[in-house]
């Protein structure tokens, strides 16, 4: 793999471990429906938009409010439980160093809103490490269709050969598969053991993450 021109990050499992507060979150949303989800459910949706998933819940279980209430519930609440202290992902800070040091930009490339973009990236501190946020708000199909990498990489002006994807999910992996992409994958405690084989690299956590790929090594 490489050289690269630019590194895109999943956000949820990858910056931070936030996908355990998106399932608590949805779950304070869903108990006015008397519905609760697992970690399996948690697995299934990973990757998804909260708008997918709650439009799926809505067909399966029935819920009586409308998803766009819904979807605005959780964001409210996810975000209050980011704000109560958020760390980054092991090897996160590392790796966006040995970028700086390199040229090479970074940008945020993930399935949630705008506004829960910028909860995380000013929570941990790291706005100025990305030359750009993009959310699947910006396009008409998210992962694990292309659109969004793919969005992220011309609005850089950078090839689709020359980007590295950093996913956590078989739908994020999809994505950066289709966008003509590099892509390594890194376990978190919701994708233990979840099939990510697809990606060029698994990791178990980024501090695994060997910095002379990027030049091509």
């Amino acid at each position: 793999m490489g050289p690269f021109e630019l590194v895109l990050f999943d956000m949820d499992g990858v910056i931070a471990d936030t996908e355990p507060l998106h399932l608590e979150a949805a779950n304070q949303v869903l108990a006015e429906e008397g519905v609760r989800l697992t970690a399996a459910d948690g697995r299934e949706f990973l990757g998804s938009t909260d708008a997918e998933l709650f439009a799926a819940l809505k067909q399966r279980r029935g819920l009586r409010q409308p998803v766009e209430r819904l979807v605005a519930a959780k964001t409210r609440a996810t975000i209050g439980l980011i704000r109560t202290g958020l760390a980054p992902a092991p090897g996160v800070c590392e790796l966006l160093i040995q970028l700086k040091m390199r040229s090479i930009p970074a940008v945020v490339a993930s399935s949630s809103l705008p506004e829960l973009i910028d909860a995380v990236v000013d929570c941990l501190g790291l706005r100025s490490s990305f030359a750009g946020l993009f959310s699947a708000q910006l396009v008409g199909r998210g992962k694990p269709h292309p659109d969004l990498f793919l969005l992220a990489a011309q609005s850089l002006g950078v090839p689709p050969r020359d980007c590295l994807v950093i996913e956590d999910a078989p739908a994020g992996i999809r994505a950066a598969r289709a966008a003509g992409m590099a892509v390594a994958a890194v376990r978190t405690r919701l994708t233990e053991e979840v099939d990510l084989s697809d990606a060029d690299l698994v990791l178990d956590s980024l501090l695994q993450f060997d910095y002379e790929i990027l030049d091509g090594c």
